[in-house]
């Protein structure tokens, strides 16, 4: 009983205990450092300083910078949009005689 007060005396102690014996109930691994801390959280989530992880965010960042910078350089040729664009949907459709004697009705009034 005499530990028991005197883990009660200080704050901090308390809660690593009530932590430790916690973590015997369940059985998990008791992480005291703050350094086991992070290391097991990234690991669970697979960020921070793991190896693996990191090399593969960085390739595919680095694919995704290419491909950007491929798009962006690529000229931009006013004519040759045009030229393809008249090629698809050809020339202006041709106009009926009716159609064209009404416009020009409408002109002169």
């Amino acid at each position: 009983e005499k530990v028991s007060s005197d883990v009660e005396a200080s704050g901090e102690v308390t809660d690593i205990q009530k932590k430790m014996k916690r973590a015997e109930r369940f059985g998990m691994p008791v992480n005291l450092s703050e350094k086991e801390k992070r290391d097991s959280r990234a690991e669970r989530f697979g960020t921070g300083s793991t190896g693996s992880a990191l090399d593969v965010s960085k390739q595919s960042e680095d694919f995704k910078r290419k491909a950007r910078a491929e798009r962006q350089s690529a000229p931009t040729d006013e004519e040759a949009k045009k030229k393809a664009r008249l090629a698809r949907f050809g020339s202006s459709p041709p106009a009926d005689e009716v159609e064209e004697d009404k416009k020009k009705a409408r002109a002169l009034r």
